[in-house]
Formats: structure tokens, sequence, C-alpha cells
């Protein structure tokens, strides 16, 4: 991941798998966990994003609830040098954060704990630019 950004849409299917997701920004520095379990928590966890100890708060993890949808779970990411926002479904649950990586965490990366999980679509382009839409 370039350090202006990315977006990432995946569609899983959870099969045995007591937790997935994605670790954004990862690198030396930490990483931000964007995960699933299997009480349909959709949680964002910045407890080792980069610098957080400036803040006793920072280091936290904020979640929304998201049910699997014919047996699928299906999000987009936002990521960019310090923030991301992650919409589950279509929607139906948005969490975003702020959070301070090293400048070299650009890794992205999938994980499964304790299962299998199938990815059944992934795809990753950068964002677009806010500024056309605002010329006239």
């Amino acid at each position: 991941m370039r350090n202006r950004g990315r977006v990432i849409a995946c569609a899983f299917e959870p099969g045995g798998a007591s937790g997935f997701g994605l670790q954004v920004r990862a690198g030396a520095g930490g990483r931000t966990v964007v995960g699933y379990d299997a009480a349909g928590e959709w949680p964002l966890d910045r407890t080792t994003s980069g610098a957080v100890v400036f803040a006793a708060e920072l280091p936290g993890i904020h979640s929304g609830r998201l049910r699997a949808q014919d047996d699928r779970v299906v999000i987009a990411s936002y990521v960019d040098r310090s923030s991301v926002e992650v919409f589950g479904g279509d929607g139906e649950t948005v969490v975003t954060d702020t959070f301070f990586p090293d400048i070299a965490s650009t890794g992205v990366s999938l994980y499964a704990d304790g299962g299998d999980v199938t990815i059944r679509a992934l795809t990753t382009r950068p964002p677009g630019s806010i500024w056309s839409a605002c010329r006239s």
C-alpha cells in the first residue's frame, strides 16, 4: 500500500474461522486490524497501530455489528496515511478511526483464526480525488 492510501473491498465466506479480516498499514511499527468475529462484531483494532502513547484512548478497539448475508460478509475499507474507514455490507455498519503508523508501514495482509475462510472477491485501488468533483 502506498502512503497515498487504498480502497480495499472484500467478500468473505466465514467457514469455520472464529475471526478473520485485514491487517492494514502493517510493518515494523505495528498494524491496524480490521476484523470480523463469529459473534457478528466488526472490530477495528488500533492497539498496535503505531504512535499510541500520547493519548490514553487512542490504543483502543472500536466495533460495529454486522451479520453475514447469504453466508457472506462484505466490507469496503478506505485506508490512508492516518485514518481507516470501514463500511460493512451495504453501509449497515461504519467504523472510522484515526491512527498514526510509521511512514514505512505500508503492508496489507489477510488473516483467519481458528479455521478456514473463503475469499470470494478482493479488489484494491487507489482512492479517487475529490477535487475534480469540487471544480465547476
